[in-house]
């Protein structure tokens, strides 16, 4: 029986090859499309599963209250918490502080930019990091000694053998020399902690002046728990902790309205190491995170092309069944009844899936690198043949074959044999079912077009902007790790070096440059607590970028109470505090203290400008020349002409000033955009997605066009022999379907406006939602089916009748 089955189903397949072909294919493409899916959901679920201790590593988070009861969590935690954890709950086996810095590593003549993890001994023992060379134990126990990973070390050293060698990391107190006393493996790419190389944290600048200081929040505290521990127990005994170490601090948050009255006003609690990736609740973390939010509309997308593929499988099924009635009708008058039936049809479905899934996985595996580049992952399959690979894969042809197979199969089996041979059976272009099936298809290919348009036009909005300043031309060079004194120094020789040459304009330094970091300063005004962004610059950073001023002057190198002791604010800045009379001349008392008892002048009000991504408003924001910042980043305007020939001069120049120290710059605007690759990155999957499920859904029409076309072949024959015109017969063709895709218009638009408004919400400017964009989407939509459906309408039209009243 099953062989007769398996001859049937193929001897069908051959016998339609162009149906086929559209199942086929379409089925290929959307397995495909969930194959690779799947793929990135096991990928972002497996992030740190590696740890051996998982089940009992857990990141400390903080987390305070404010007034008005909202919830404000953190991974920064002080320096002395790790060590005061493991002291005073013996729960706790171990603790470690992780603090990262990109700085300049220099070794035997050579320098590069390279990941710094500071942190305690114990971090070797913790995680399930392998060490190739050295003491796991002993490794990190010395204030000058390192561990580096096997690529660096490769980098670095080649075949020679690392252990005992000496680098050089430079920071912003100066430089210090480690020791090589390890190698350990590279992180996993499936790792929320990232280094290159590993030291102690008694290193880390500053570390003797914080090591004892609670308020000052620098990085993520990771714990180990003991085998019986109880995480949620432990968390409920950190109370009279807190009090201990934070009750001053909680209690000066709450005279100045900064933290909420409760008991419970500032919290510990521990995520397990495995929620990380995925836990978007923490404002601040260094740990790299993802948004789950992707996963789910990266599967909604594959559904969605599955749903449409699996939508032309039922809508040719249910079209097809004209020429299969008769089959139909033999079969059950040789005593085949409806199961044995549904087991034939839903047979051919369960086959095709499956010539469909070979077909899937050879395309997968092609699409597979420019997933990467979209999904910015390096995924690769590895089918191991375990029985959860196989089960995945029996799973998905099961799935695929009922959704495809079990309608057709069950509208097929219901003909009844006497009705088929008298002729009087009803069916293909009147079944509801079949039109629903194609509005919703060109419904959903609708409403990615439309998400599409709207994405595109935002990024072009967000690349094309004007940001109040000019950031064209202007190159950013990392100044890595000096002291303010010395980035300062540093700077004026840089500048003087450049000084004279052609394509050179303006030399400046800022703390650091657009989209590289910032730094919110909070402090009381007038006994009322303020915020605002502050950025350290040179004389010349309103000059370099083209920044207006409104009101006031530019910082001055005659005026020398500049230095510490004036400030240039923006136009947000002045709102917020409420100056009406004019803020030049206005002091921030309360800012800087130490140096300046009477607060900072406000010398300047620049034109409100974009120093953040276009995600958030304009906030307050100040400039200041603060001896005790130093400059991360030194800023080049430089001309159009010989940009690589200057470049190069620039970095000649930077050897001179800063030997051993890497010149490793970048173009503003480069950094500017980089803030939106995401949007970019989502522009180009939507983009993706819609090509193929219109693609899939014009299959879908071609295929019912053709059925259409031939169930009314004697029709059109009959019409052309009584004079109907070409445009008659086209127009016959085409007018149901071209009704479908119009209703699909109407219930696609409503639903992409809610889609792509909700989008839209994400960035604080943004642009508007246009009618004229669900126009173009639903007019091309309509272009694109008529088109499809036009090649088999001319077919029939220019078809001799002749041929199709042969035999009447």
């Amino acid at each position: 029986m099953l062989k007769n089955y398996l001859k049937i189903a193929f001897r069908t397949l051959l016998r339609n090859k162009v149906y086929s072909f559209i199942n086929i294919f379409g089925l290929s493409f959307g397995i495909a499309c969930a194959m690779l899916i799947l793929l990135f959901i096991k990928d972002e679920l497996s992030f740190d599963q590696f740890h051996q201790q998982k089940e009992h590593l857990f990141r400390v988070i903080e987390v305070e209250k404010e007034p008005d009861g909202t919830l404000q969590p953190s991974a920064y935690q002080p320096l002395p918490l790790a060590n005061a954890l493991v002291a005073e709950f013996p729960e706790i086996e171990q603790a470690s502080q992780l603090l990262h810095e990109r700085s300049a590593v220099s070794w035997n003549g050579h320098s590069a930019v390279q990941h710094v993890l500071y942190t305690h001994p114990e971090f070797l023992s913790m995680f399930s990091f392998k060490v190739l060379q050295g003491d796991p134990q002993h490794a990190l126990s010395g204030t000058g000694s390192a561990v580096i990973t096997e690529d660096l070390a490769e980098k670095m050293f080649g075949q020679d053998s690392p252990i005992n060698q000496t680098i050089t990391v430079r920071h912003w107190l100066g430089e210090s020399d480690y020791i090589i006393t390890g190698v350990v493996s590279n992180p996993p790419a499936n790792s929320s902690i990232s280094y290159e190389i590993i030291v102690p944290i008694t290193s880390y600048p500053g570390y003797e002046e914080r090591k004892t200081r609670w308020t000052s929040f620098n990085g993520s505290v990771y714990v180990l728990l003991d085998d019986k521990a109880d995480a949620a127990a432990l968390t409920g005994k950190f109370a009279p902790f807190i009090q201990k170490y934070w009750g001053d601090m909680i209690e000066r948050s709450r005279t100045r309205g900064r933290m909420s009255a409760d008991a419970d006003a500032m919290q510990l609690r521990l995520q397990p190491i495995t929620d990380i990736h995925l836990d978007q609740s923490i404002n601040l973390s260094e740990e790299p995170i993802s948004d789950p939010m992707y996963a789910y509309i990266l599967s909604g997308i594959a559904a969605l092309i599955l749903v449409i593929a699996c939508i032309n499988f039922i809508t040719l099924a249910i079209g097809r069944s004209s020429f299969r009635a008769k089959e139909v009708g033999v079969r059950k008058v040789l005593g085949a009844g409806r199961f044995q039936l549904k087991k034939q049809f839903w047979g051919e479905a369960s086959l095709l899936t499956l010539i469909a899934l070979f077909v899937g996985i050879v395309l997968a595996e092609f699409l597979l690198p420019a997933f990467n580049r979209l999904a910015n992952k390096q995924l690769a399959f590895a089918f191991s043949g375990s029985s959860l690979d196989v089960l995945a894969l029996v799973a998905l042809v099961l799935f695929v074959s009922l959704i495809a197979g079990s309608y057709p199969a069950s509208y097929l089996s219901r003909f009844q044999a006497v009705a088929v041979f008298q002729g009087k059976l009803r069916i293909g272009g009147q079944n509801m079912l079949t039109r629903s099936l194609v509005v919703f298809q060109f419904g959903l290919s609708i409403c990615l077009i439309i998400c599409a348009l709207f994405m595109s036009r935002q990024q072009s909005f967000m690349m094309n902007k004007n940001l109040g300043y000019q950031p064209e031309q202007v190159l950013a060079i990392r100044a890595f790790g000096s002291s303010p004194e010395e980035s300062a120094e540093r700077l004026e020789r840089f500048r003087a070096a450049l000084n004279g040459m052609p394509d050179i304009a303006v030399v400046s330094g800022v703390s650091s440059s657009f989209n590289r970091g910032w730094s919110i300063n909070g402090f009381e005004y007038k006994g009322e607590e303020r915020s605002a962004y502050v950025y350290k610059v040179d004389y010349d950073y309103l000059n370099v970028f083209d920044i207006g001023l409104v009101a006031g002057r530019n910082f001055s190198r005659e005026m020398s109470t500049d230095r510490g002791g004036a400030v240039i604010v923006n136009e947000a800045f002045v709102k917020e505090f409420g100056w009406i009379d004019g803020a030049v001349g206005q002091r921030l008392q309360g800012w800087n203290k130490r140096n300046n008892p009477e607060g900072p002048e406000v010398i300047g009000v620049v034109k409100d400008y974009h120093f953040l991504s276009l995600h958030r408003e304009i906030t307050p924001m100040m400039l200041v020349l603060d001896q005790d910042w130093p400059l991360g980043d030194y800023l080049v305007r430089i001309g159009t002409e010989n940009v690589q020939q200057t470049i190069a001069q620039i970095g000649s120049v930077w050897a001179e000033v800063a030997p051993n120290t890497p010149f490793d710059y970048a173009f503003v605007d480069d950094d500017l955009q980089s803030q939106y690759r995401s949007e970019q990155r989502w522009l180009g999957i939507v983009n993706w997605a819609s090509t193929i499920a219109v693609l899939l859904a014009c299959l879908g029409l071609f295929g019912l066009a053709t059925l259409a076309a031939t169930r009314r072949t004697k029709e059109i024959g009959v019409r052309k022999v009584l004079g109907a015109s070409y445009r008659q017969i086209v127009t016959l063709v085409t007018r149901e379907f071209v009704f479908l895709i119009v209703i699909a218009n109407l219930l696609a638009i409503p639903a992409a406006w809610l889609v792509t408004n909700k989008w839209l919400q994400n960035f604080a400017y943004r642009i508007d939602v246009s009618w004229w964009i669900f126009a173009l989407a639903g007019a091309l939509a309509l272009a694109i089916a008529v088109c499809t459906i036009g090649v088999q309408a001319v077919r029939a039209a220019l078809a001799n009748p002749v041929e199709a009243l042969r035999y009447e």
